[in-house]
């Protein structure tokens, strides 16, 4: 009941959180994707199968996408407000059909002329085999999930805060929330997680060096099921899994490089340890590190990324140890053929800590390859071709084995936004050193764009 309660409280602060614009710009848009799919694994059933549990089924489906947009700006702020539907309809496989929904709500706001926030929330409810599909190509989610339809319900809070104390320093702030149950299976427990992060930066004219501390609490909790007592007897209700309260804390040195007007590279270093909230067990301490080259343009982005980090995963319900390598980016094709490639690729190898020896539970590779070739004949009007694969092996011997599962997911289908623009683009800070790629709330005394 509590929960449901918390989650009832966010839905209503988000839909009350636009004021009524008594000046500035507001637009509300429809946006309706529609799109005819094939999976070779409708549920991302796994590789070793558990009595009872079919095999990787393969289909046809429908994905339908309706969605309402509200967005309002005034000259000190750029609110926006969105619902999406989601509905995956089998042509063979009616029992696995599944439907999910997203509202969710971001803001910026000028709070001087030195000072922003950013503040965002959002609420999800959906199933975990059809996570991997609710992001664009360039934006897909490269992370370590347990196989299966678990339908869950997720809930996000966000905040950003940015003082730019002087021209060349710059104090920045950043809390995020996560919650994740999941509602049928209950075979993973609920998940609360808070990351909170400190920073200081100091920049040149293509350069900029910072320093982020960090503190990450998780709360993994108590979960029941059928069991059985030791004398083997069958239990309806035992503790599976007891609950786990841990923190992850750390400290970086970052390092960003502008070269010339379109590229630029980053380099941190530091460490991060984890632990149990209760100081039972081991403490674990290991590199954190980044290093990335990017291409940012106003008419398309790439990246190349490597990550080592300690962090929760809600889904998996542990902390894993993570290799990340990604190479991300959306780039046009030609100057005047309204086509837009879209894409991903990357591999991730997890493990997860075992806080009782000071070891890992389990090793877990992932290999996620996904692009999207989109044509835009009228900025209301994308026509999309989509191809996703998603590989994930783990070691059937370890501890606590994480189960393989392969997928193939190919999607053509259509967008359509009515009006074509919303009133203002949520503003971004930007990356680049001298800031030339952050989106901005215009100047309202200025000229207009020619």
């Amino acid at each position: 009941m509590v929960r449901r309660g918390a989650v009832a409280l966010l839905a209503a602060a988000l839909l009350t959180t636009l004021p009524a614009p008594a000046s500035g710009k507001t637009s509300l848009q429809a946006q309706v994707s529609l799109s005819g799919a094939w999976t070779d694994n409708i549920l991302a059933a796994p590789d070793l199968l558990a009595p009872g549990q079919l095999p990787p089924q393969a289909d046809f489906y429908f994905d339908i996408r309706p969605g309402l947009y509200l967005t309002t700006s005034d000259a000190r702020s750029v609110q926006k407000l969105g619902y999406t539907f989601g509905a995956l309809l089998y042509a063979s496989h009616s029992e696995a059909n599944s439907y999910n929904q997203r509202l969710d709500w971001m803001g910026f706001f000028q709070l001087g002329k030195t000072t922003k926030l950013i503040l965002g929330t959002a609420i999800t409810q959906g199933q975990v085999n059809t996570f991997n599909l609710s992001l664009g190509s360039a934006a897909t989610t490269v992370m370590i999930t347990p196989p299966g339809g678990t339908e869950y319900l997720g809930a996000t809070v966000t905040e950003r805060f940015v003082w730019d104390i002087t021209a060349q320093w710059r104090f920045l702030q950043s809390l995020t929330y996560n919650s994740y149950y999941p509602l049928s299976p209950r075979s993973t427990p609920d998940t609360y997680e808070i990351d909170d992060r400190f920073g200081a930066e100091r920049g040149w004219l293509r350069d900029a060096l910072a320093a982020e501390l960090r503190v990450d609490y998780a709360d993994f909790t108590e979960l029941r099921g059928p069991g059985v007592d030791g004398n083997g007897a069958p239990v309806g209700n035992v503790v599976v899994t007891p609950e786990q309260r841990l923190i992850v804390t750390g400290a970086v040195l970052k390092w960003r490089h502008d070269f010339g007007h379109f590229w630029g590279s980053e380099l941190d270093g530091g460490f991060a340890e984890a632990n149990r909230a209760d100081d039972t067990g081991a403490a674990i301490v290991e590199p954190a590190a980044l290093a990335a080259i990017r291409y940012l343009h106003p008419d398309g982005s790439l990246e190349l990324v490597y990550t080592h980090s300690i962090s929760p995963n809600a889904i998996a319900a542990g902390t894993f140890s993570m290799d990340n390598v990604a190479l991300r980016g959306s780039l046009p094709i030609g100057r005047t053929t309204n086509l837009l490639a879209s894409g991903t690729a990357a591999y991730q190898y997890g493990r997860e800590l075992d806080y009782q020896t000071g070891g890992v539970r389990s090793g877990t590779h992932l290999v996620v390859a996904d692009a999207t070739l989109g044509w835009t004949p009228r900025v209301e009007i994308q026509i999309f071709a989509r191809y996703q694969f998603i590989e994930q092996f783990g070691n059937p011997a370890d501890l606590a084995p994480v189960a393989s599962y392969l997928r193939h997911s190919v999607l053509l289908g259509v967008i359509g936004t009515w009006p074509g623009e919303a009133a203002a683009t949520v503003p971004s800070l930007g990356q680049r050193v001298d800031r030339a790629d952050a989106v901005t709330i215009p100047d309202p005394h200025q000229a207009p764009p020619k």
